[in-house]
């Protein structure tokens, strides 16, 4: 795996600008993209959820991913959420058996 130091942080709206042009102009040339897919998306849906991500959430101006969540304040005893318990995060390591 690369070292994450070589790599220059994007803020998910420039990606979405840069995709969607793209998008369009393979369309625009005839090339069907209608079944298309990322992972278990299509593109279509993989482009909603980044124009989603790009309006709810913000960027610091040097290009970091700021996410506000509102985090339970008890452990949920789903594993693996995150959780506040007075200012400090916790992961649950699930249901107590």
């Amino acid at each position: 795996m690369a070292d994450a130091d070589t790599y220059t942080p994007v803020p998910i709206r420039q990606v979405a600008a840069l995709v969607a042009p793209l998008i369009q102009a393979l369309q625009f040339s005839g090339l069907d993209l209608s079944k298309a897919v990322v992972g278990d998306m299509t593109l279509e849906q993989m482009l909603e959820k980044l124009a989603n991500i790009a309006e709810a959430w913000e960027t610091t101006p040097d290009g970091h991913l700021l996410v506000v969540l509102d985090l339970p304040t008890s452990d949920p005893g789903v594993a693996n959420a995150l959780w506040n318990n007075g200012g400090t995060l916790y992961i649950s390591q699930g249901p107590a058996s």
